[in-house]
Parts: structure tokens; C-alpha cells; sequence
């Protein structure tokens, strides 16, 4: 899968206001301090809250690869 085309479908799985705190702190670069003033939570709640897509993320990523060695024959 192209890198553009997986990025996008990694973030179609979020709910919207996920994926703009993903947006903003993962490919954007902002501090936690900046997202909590920006989207009105408190900075606990924006680390617990990237700290979940992380996981996200990284469950995404083990099932696109199970799947393309799956399509391989690999297993």
C-alpha cells in the first residue's frame, strides 16, 4: 500500500476529533500545553488521548502487515 494511501486509511479509522489531535500533534508538531489551550481539555487529557491513538496506531499497523504477509503466502 502506498505510504499516502495507508496514512489516510490509518486515519479514516479515528473519530474526528482524534484524528485532528493526531493531526496537530503527530504531523503538525504541537506541544501538549498548545493543544490544551487550542482544543479546551486540560493537557492530561490530550497525552492520555495521543497516548491511545499511539496504540491505535501501532494495532493498525500489526494488521496491515499480518494481512499483506496473509496475501503473501507467508502463513
Amino acid at each position: 500500500m502506498k505510504d499516502h494511501l495507508f496514512v489516510e486509511e490509518m486515519l479514516q479509522q479515528l473519530t474526528p476529533s482524534d484524528r485532528n489531535l493526531f493531526i496537530l500533534r503527530s504531523l503538525e508538531g504541537y506541544e501538549y500545553a498548545e493543544l490544551s489551550e487550542l482544543l479546551g481539555i486540560t493537557q492530561g487529557t490530550a497525552r492520555k488521548r495521543v497516548e491511545r491513538i499511539r496504540k491505535q496506531r501501532k494495532n493498525f499497523l500489526a494488521k496491515e502487515e499480518e494481512q499483506s504477509v496473509e496475501k503473501l503466502g507467508y502463513r
